[in-house]
């Protein structure tokens, strides 16, 4: 599960899913299993579960970024909230937080093409095979 510290809500995702895409995270998930714990500070940390499952919970990000990183994890897309502000004139400081800290969530996670393409305010590029194959590759 992924989580964030602003909301109870919790979202269900393969924990594969994510370290395969974020070296950093793949790091964090070998510390989690031989200490029992992890924090990266003012980002993550990774504790069990009441259900039995693990949990990322991230620091102080809205529930638009947490969400925005499962999609991306899944499917190289986000939901470019930022882009509906004129829309939205009530929201626009949340969407554009929420850029903000989608940007600093990727940096942080060492997803650059993520980081990269929500800066720039394009779809971003194409790098879910690239991580699988590194993922899965014996020199990973």
């Amino acid at each position: 599960e992924i989580s964030t510290t602003v909301s109870d809500i919790r979202v269900p995702v393969h924990g594969f899913v994510l370290i395969g895409r974020s070296p950093v995270l793949q790091q964090a998930w070998h510390e989690y299993k031989s200490r029992g714990s992890y924090v990266l500070p003012e980002v993550l940390e990774i504790e069990p579960s009441q259900n039995g499952k693990i949990n990322l919970k991230f620091q102080g990000i809205d529930t638009i970024t947490l969400l925005n990183l499962a999609i991306y994890a899944y499917d190289d897309e986000v939901v470019d909230v930022w882009q509906f502000t004129k829309h939205a004139p009530r929201l626009a400081f949340r969407y554009r937080t929420v850029r903000t800290e989608l940007m600093k969530l990727a940096m942080n996670l060492g997803m650059s093409k993520l980081e990269a393409s929500v800066r720039r305010m394009v779809a971003p590029e194409r790098q879910l095979a690239p991580d699988r194959e590194r993922e899965v590759s014996p020199t990973a």
